[in-house]
């Protein structure tokens, strides 16, 4: 269980200059069974307060083999189309599913500060702890971990901010009140009611409403539109163009079954067919017309049944023949209407056509134009939001532990280059941060979360303000090497990274 960490005095490290009280952690939780996290809404797979508990969960199956995507238009609210379109059309789910991987390809970084904007180390310490829990052990009790890791999180919490323009989540306590769990919301189902001086989130389960005005609830929203209580979707704008792709696809289908793929034409040469046939029939019209449907049924079962690979063999009464097209083509028509939905999807979706798979029209640095504004709106549009609700939500978990302080979380900046080739550019932030501790811009606290991502380890030297980088330079300038035998023979390139 979380333990509350004790009033007890500080003990300063001598070697790092840092105030570490060894109280100030989060304790383990034991395996045994204990209370479990109490929370104020429920999980949003719930579509009733009153779910039976001997009953299994309905799932989603929208059976895409055999579903005409423009039959979802009918669905009750723009959210539920919005939902179902993220899965059935390619487009938009490729549009959402790379934003996503885009925006958590890295690891993130989370640091509490005072509040007058200096590193706290007790309230970095918990908060590293209590990620760690999140992302390793969760709410512990014996059973079954529902809760997600804070990764699991922002992948649900993205693509809520993709589709609906918001996303919120609850943190849930423990018995003695204290952070034991989180648990993300589906925007969808939150509405919001007037109490005369500000807004009120309600979840609306069934025909349940449960308040959710806790302080433990976090909601965020993506360019809110201050007409209304809600957000808006940014990618519904793309709702028309993708049923209007759909109705172009199944349309060209069909001409494409019947004047695209060559079919076996069989052409009944009637008067020679007339010549088999007994004067009897002949004459009589009904034995005639009987005739000549039992042969053209005769012939369509086996043009039907006939494989690639089997000889035709008929008579002069018949001729068998491709039935093509000809020379009439409509492909620019096709490919000009084409290029036109596909531009209004990737706009709609906020995507680039180089992201989807779409032809793109130019020359690389187009594409590469296309894929550096791609980052630009994931950075803005999910990274910083998800950084907003995370940093407020933890920043709540630390004070409950009775530090004055503020958490920053914020995930990894998006960077499209390979590992390998990041390792000279990794070398010239080092060298940067460690000249601003050398010089003490930066204390030993800071300079290590950012180069390790954690706190010093116990024993370090205290480096901020030491000058130690120039103290080197002066060294190594100050070494005399007269000897002919060990003369330096590189030239006057840099051998540092720049600073």
């Amino acid at each position: 269980m979380l333990g509350i960490f004790s009033k007890k005095s500080p003990q300063t490290s001598p070697e790092s200059g840092l105030s570490i009280d060894a109280a100030a952690s989060v304790e383990m939780p034991a395996l045994a069974k204990r209370p479990s996290a109490s929370a104020a809404s429920l999980p949003s797979f719930i579509t009733s307060a009153r779910t039976s508990k001997d009953s299994f969960l309905p799932g989603e199956d929208l059976l895409l083999a055999n579903l005409d995507i423009t039959t979802l238009r009918t669905q009750g609210t723009t959210s539920a189309v919005l939902r179902k379109l993220s899965k059935a059309s390619p487009d938009l789910s490729a549009a959402i599913f790379s934003a996503l991987r885009l925006a958590l390809a890295s690891n993130y970084l989370a640091l509490a500060r005072n509040l007058d904007g200096t590193l706290n180390p007790e309230g970095t310490m918990i908060v590293q702890q209590l990620c760690r829990r999140f992302d390793l052990l969760g709410n512990v009790d014996g059973g079954y971990n529902a809760y997600p890791s804070i990764r699991s999180a922002g992948e649900s919490m993205g693509k809520e901010l993709l589709m609906l323009g918001s996303c919120a989540v609850e943190l849930l306590l423990s018995k003695a009140r204290l952070p034991d769990a989180m648990q993300p919301i589906s925007t969808e189902k939150i509405k919001f009611k007037y109490d005369g001086k500000r807004k009120v989130p309600y979840q609306v389960v069934g025909s349940d409403d449960l308040p959710l005005d806790f302080a433990t609830f976090f909601y965020v929203a993506l360019d809110q539109d201050l007409t209304i209580p809600g957000s808006d979707s940014p990618v519904q704008a793309a709702i028309q163009p993708i049923l209007a792709q759909q109705i172009f696809m199944n349309d060209l289908r069909r001409v494409a079954q019947r004047a695209v793929h060559p079919r076996i034409k069989v052409k009944i040469i009637e008067e020679m067919w007339r010549k088999t046939l007994p004067y009897e029939t002949l004459q009589d019209p009904e034995k005639l017309t009987a005739a000549a449907t039992t042969l053209i049924s005769t012939v369509k079962t086996q043009m039907d049944l006939l494989n690639p690979e089997d000889a035709l063999i008929f008579f002069d009464c018949l001729t068998v023949e491709y039935l093509t097209a000809g020379s009439t083509t409509v492909s620019d028509e096709w490919k000009a209407l084409s290029g036109i939905i596909n531009g209004k999807i990737s706009s709609g979706a906020k995507s680039a056509p180089v992201i989807l798979g779409l032809e793109s029209v130019g020359s690389s640095n187009i594409a590469s134009t296309q894929t550096m504004l791609f980052v630009k709106t994931v950075e803005s549009g999910i990274i910083l939001k998800l950084n907003e609700i995370f940093s407020r939500m933890l920043t709540l978990a630390v004070r409950l532990y009775g530090i004055d302080a503020v958490v920053e979380f914020k995930f990894n900046s998006v960077d499209l280059r390979p590992e390998s080739e990041l390792e000279a550019f990794k070398s010239m932030r080092q060298s940067r941060i460690l000249e601003l501790l050398s010089i003490g811009l930066m204390s030993d606290a800071e300079a290590s979360l950012e180069l390790t991502g954690t706190l010093p380890l116990p024993g370090m030297p205290p480096l901020s303000g030491s000058f130690f980088k120039y103290a080197q330079a002066s060294d190594a300038a100050s070494t005399s090497n007269t000897s002919a035998l060990n003369q330096d023979l590189s030239g006057d390139a840099p051998k540092n990274a720049k600073s």
